[in-house]
């Protein structure tokens, strides 16, 4: 799969299966989630190329670690 090919050095080919992915999936369904980290530098470059809304679980677990510990670190 794609994760495989980037492992191999292929930064380019995993980008354009995630991409290709991307549309082939968009037909089906009104909200794209990507959840591994490999593929969630691409979260903008999918939405705009498919037009359907992208979320990156990996961004959103790093920005919910971010914001709880500044709030421990402020109490």
């Amino acid at each position: 799969g794609a994760f495989e090919v980037l492992m191999g050095g292929d930064r380019a080919q995993h980008d354009a299966m995630v991409l290709e992915g991307a549309r082939r999936l968009a037909e089906q369904v009104d909200l794209i989630v990507l959840a591994q980290a490999s593929m969630s530098r691409l979260r903008d470059e999918i939405e705009q190329t498919v037009g359907t809304p992208v979320l990156s679980s990996p961004r959103m677990g790093i920005e919910l670690l971010a914001d709880t510990v500044r709030r421990r670190e402020a109490g």
